[in-house]
């Protein structure tokens, strides 16, 4: 009985897992490693091609044929620390293993149109929007049911894949102080699988398999840029609600392997930035970003309807020195929420939901004259503490992450 218990208890820690991908796996990527390195701020920290998939608007700023493409590195782990009522302590312990992705690629270009009227800039890449690509292993620790001697030991599983999009969109010079652009997005090439492996083998009726997962959907953004005076730029990004259709097999059903279909609804999501130019080449960056969490739905069901809203907070610093230098740090609600209990009412959610605070560091390298290397580094970490009649739990996340963008302008 207590084998079997602890079997369920295993495969319900690696489905929260699969689903958490490490944090929120339906957390938009910050995919630019200059706007990674300023606090993941978005809207006015990217004016080269990149600038497509955060604000098009920034498009309007390339004065030359532009090629962008980078990667990104991920570890990290989450550790579940378990205090009983009766003093015991325990603990559980995922790690995520360092896993390496080339998350996108751009290519712009000026482009004038309607007889050279409309000035402004064409671009066209592709990129990943949300990253499902990592492999985590569980193990255990004085397992938390208390019942160690039944043999369970570990659980590895890797998962392939995320959201992925081809994007096409336009930036427009207005006037000299007024920028917009558009871009729309269509998902391609997003196709994955989950793979797992339990150990010892001979516990489990499945302890190994491969299952296949994609997604479909489609969306459009919006950006505005004004430049108020050379010391101060206000930006916005819009990006209206869509439908994600995720796709995936299952062997649940008499272990035989079926396709089937969630449908979310994703909220829209709206941006406000500031940049301020304190000298020639130093510049602070100050972000909002909505988060609208109780407006996500899965198959017609809210998934956080008494939540609060929560919200985006970013902030980033650029040195203009010979080498820039470039500093961040970000807070951003996500659903995870604490757990309470109590004799009279039982168990209950706080309605706040709990922030990923991270920090931000990073530089630029002018490789050749027409070549640039932006670095980028981040810590991001979340806590989530959960309550019932015998213990207590206490998970911490950590993530760690590189990026690189390399960039290059086609001189006439």
């Amino acid at each position: 009985m207590f084998r079997k218990v602890a079997i369920l208890l295993v495969i319900a820690l690696s489905l929260a897992l699969l689903n958490a991908d490490m944090f929120f796996g339906l957390q938009e990527e910050v995919i630019d490693a200059k706007a990674t390195a300023l606090g993941r701020t978005t809207v006015l920290s990217c004016t080269s091609s990149n600038a497509l998939f955060t604000n098009p608007a920034g498009l309007s700023f390339v004065d030359e044929k532009t090629c962008q493409l980078g990667i990104r590195c991920n570890w990290g782990n989450n550790r579940s620390d378990f205090i009983y009522t009766d003093g015991r302590k325990t603990f559980d312990e995922t790690t995520y293993a360092f896993n390496t992705k080339i998350n996108h690629v751009s290519f712009a270009m000026p482009m004038s149109m309607v007889q050279n009227r409309l000035k402004g800039t064409l671009a066209i890449g592709y990129r990943t929007f949300y990253d499902r690509r990592y492999t985590l292993k569980w193990q255990q620790e004085n397992y938390s049911s208390g019942y160690a001697d039944d043999g369970l030991s570990d659980l590895t599983a890797s998962y392939h894949g995320g959201f992925n999009t081809l994007s096409i969109g336009y930036g427009i010079k207005l006037t000299d102080n007024l920028r917009t652009g558009f871009t729309a997005n269509i998902g391609i090439l997003s196709k994955g699988y989950y793979k797992w492996e339990f150990r010892p083998a001979e516990y489990f009726a499945d302890p190994d398999g491969t299952l296949d997962n994609s997604y479909i959907g489609n969306f459009y953004n919006f950006g505005l840029m004004y430049m108020i005076s050379d010391k101060l730029t206000f930006g916005l990004t819009y990006r209206p609600g869509f439908e994600l259709i995720y796709k995936y097999e299952t062997d649940i059903d008499d272990r035989q392997i079926v396709t089937r279909r969630t449908t979310y609804q994703i909220p829209d999501q709206f941006a406000l930035s500031a940049k301020f130019s304190l000298r020639k080449n130093t510049h602070l960056f100050l972000e909002y970003k909505t988060c609208h969490l109780p407006d996500y739905q899965r198959d017609n069901n809210t998934l956080w309807k008494d939540s609060e809203e929560g919200l985006s907070l970013h902030t980033g610093l650029e040195l203009g020195w010979k080498i820039p230098i470039r500093l961040g740090y970000f807070y951003t609600s996500l659903p995870y929420y604490n757990l309470h209990y109590s004799l009279v009412g039982g168990y209950y959610y706080d309605v706040s939901p709990n922030p990923l605070t991270g920090f931000t560091a990073g530089f630029s390298l002018l490789l050749f004259k027409n070549i640039n290397l932006d670095l980028a580094g981040e810590y991001a970490f979340l806590s989530q503490e959960l309550e019932d009649p015998f213990r207590t739990t206490e998970d911490n996340y950590n993530r760690f992450r590189i990026s690189a963008t390399l960039s290059k302008v086609f001189l006439r």
